[in-house]
């Protein structure tokens, strides 16, 4: 199929150069079979363009980055980047049109400020209920990275530490270890479902280990929320859509050593603040998963609500 115009449209990197956008002609996307293989496979792109002879076709290349950069130099093309693209903000649409030279459409201005409108949880988001038990026990709270995350601001104000995938309960574990039993009967971590299995289980055995007591709380929302909705081993589904080996929570945590483990619908906030307050009691390691599927899952009948259980 030949292109419909001249000009120059991004192309997303697979593999190495993830996320790096390259800028080529168009007519690079009007090949099916090119689109097909770079969908297929986990290839190079670099490598990928000269396999199908295109690099001698490229007139310029646009890079953000300077790995990208210095590879597309070894394949003998010019290559604009830092010095046309900022080093921080957003590449917008406008933006890369007026680095490429491309005209601009005319837009309006409003003529004032917007007033700020900082981010929230969704409307009946199912965290939402535990972060507003856990702002009202006036607990620390060692957070971890997802949509959850909004619950360090305004007006739930109930996250005090976070620092990288996984990191919620290892650093809750740690403080407890410094401060003593009396500090972590005040604190609790909290992991999204797909983030504990990314990277939060090696803390929980840490825990258990180390003769912790601490609490953690996945939050159980049956999807990876903040990046699209992708399912993740807890859901039954691969990403594909294709039915799989589902994840228990419940038979994970007990097989590393977890003893007491508790699900409740976070919905539920009197009895949300009731498991809350048994558990952070305990002189043991403690989990609480709060259950609930995510709002926009219309496809998928929600997980059948639970009473506050402990699993022995």
């Amino acid at each position: 199929m030949k292109p419909r115009r001249e000009g120059l449209l991004p192309v997303i990197g697979i593999g190495p150069m993830l996320t790096q956008v390259v800028l080529i002609q168009q007519f690079v996307l009007h090949r099916r079979e090119l689109r097909r293989k770079l969908a297929r496979e986990q290839a190079h792109i670099g490598a990928l363009f000269q396999h199908h002879g295109i690099v001698n076709r490229i007139g310029r290349v646009f890079t953000p980055g300077e790995r990208v950069e210095n590879h597309c130099k070894e394949l003998g093309l010019t290559v604009t980047g830092k010095d046309a693209l900022p080093m921080e903000g957003e590449f917008s649409q406008n933006l890369i049109a007026e680095k490429l030279g491309i005209e601009v459409p005319a837009h309006k201005e409003l003529g004032e400020a917007l007033p700020g409108r900082p981010p929230v949880m969704c409307a009946g988001c199912p965290h939402r209920g535990v972060f507003y038990v856990l702002h009202k026990l006036k607990l620390q709270v060692s957070g971890d990275i997802g949509c959850y995350t909004l619950g360090a601001v305004a007006p739930l104000n109930s996250m005090d530490t976070t620092i990288c995938m996984g990191a919620s309960v290892g650093v809750a574990m740690g403080m407890a270890k410094a401060r003593g039993n009396d500090f972590a009967k005040k604190t609790v971590s909290v992991i999204g479902d797909s983030t504990f299995i990314h990277s939060g289980i090696t803390g929980l055995i840490d825990v258990v280990y180390n003769k912790g007591i601490n609490t953690i709380i996945i939050l159980d929302n049956s999807i990876t929320g903040m990046t699209g909705h992708q399912d993740n081993p807890t859901t039954g589904y691969t990403i594909r859509k294709e039915v799989t080996k589902q994840v228990n929570l419940v038979t994970l945590c007990k097989s590393v050593g977890v003893e007491r483990i508790a699900i409740v619908d976070p919905f539920d906030v009197k009895q949300m603040e009731a498991v809350v307050k048994q558990e952070i009691a305990a002189e043991e390691p403690s989990v609480i998963i709060a259950q609930r599927p995510i709002l926009f899952i219309s496809e998928r009948l929600p997980k059948e609500a639970s009473n506050y259980k402990a699993v022995s």
